[in-house]
């Protein structure tokens, strides 16, 4: 459910079917200090009479995230970062050559971070409608930096990062002369190190790929999910996602990764 733009309420996310690894410790990075942890956490929650969640230690699921970090990557409803109007004194913006989409003629503007912004390099490019002058596109590169301070303490602790640039699209569709997010694909990998004086490094690397897509827009009747419905970001999200039907996947199972054309 996501309310207009000029509501400054969050998108709502349900499940309706999913699907997760039954054992996701193999993908931490120091999983000997994260299992430590995730037993403290097991036995912290069998002193109270709680169930603790056993796919694995609580970084995980917050790396993962959900169908709802995605509704949150809506540049255009965040305003994050290059559509802030409080922050455009940070950036470079400048006309590109102009591109088209789905028949549509748009602007091209780059936008290149003056400075670091949050520990991040940024650029990437904005499209706009030529007609409608509504934002149909977003492109962002994110770089991170390492803060000069945390490099001793990382070379005391041993660790070591090859930080990734992390790539945002937003797309957006027109239906009934409305522009509304069609999808959202997040890309991104790195490196991490850990070196021991007397055991195995510990090397992970790490890819991140997220998408949400729309299919369909839906405009009566439409009204917020009741609370009993939407995602509960403080369950484990592998208790949410229902019975898994095969069945109900296979007109399910495609997205078209397609950007503007130049």
């Amino acid at each position: 459910y996501n309310p207009p733009y000029s509501d400054t309420a969050a998108a709502q996310a349900r499940i309706i079917q999913g699907r997760t690894r039954s054992d996701l410790r193999p993908l931490q990075f120091m999983y000997r200090e994260s299992h430590k942890n995730f037993e403290k956490n097991q036995k912290r929650s069998a002193r109270k009479g709680e169930q603790a969640d056993t796919t694995g230690a609580a970084s995980i699921t917050v790396a993962f995230g959900g169908p709802g970090t995605a509704l949150q990557n809506d540049l255009v409803k965040s305003r994050l970062y290059v559509l802030d109007t409080s922050m455009t004194k940070k950036f470079n913006y400048r006309f590109e050559k102009d591109n088209t989409m789905s028949n549509h003629q748009l602007y091209n503007v780059s936008v290149t971070a003056r400075k670091t912004i949050d520990h991040m390099k940024i650029s990437g490019n904005v499209y706009i409608d030529k007609k409608s002058l509504a934002i149909v596109n977003i492109n962002l590169k994110l770089r991170i930096v390492v803060p000069s301070y945390l490099k001793p303490v990382m070379l005391v602790m041993g660790l070591s990062f090859k930080y990734p640039e992390i790539s945002f699209e937003d797309q957006y569709r027109e239906v009934n002369s409305t522009w509304f997010l069609q999808k959202v694909i997040i890309q991104g990998e790195g490196d991490a190190l850990k070196r021991r004086m007397f055991k195995a490094n510990d090397h992970s690397h790490f890819v991140l790929r997220q998408a949400f897509v729309s299919t369909s827009v839906h405009f009566g009747n439409v009204k917020p999910f009741s609370p009993g419905e939407i995602i509960n970001k403080d369950r484990p999200l592998s208790r949410q996602l229902g019975k898994y039907d095969p069945e109900f996947w296979k007109l399910h199972n495609r997205i078209d990764f397609g950007t503007p054309e130049n």
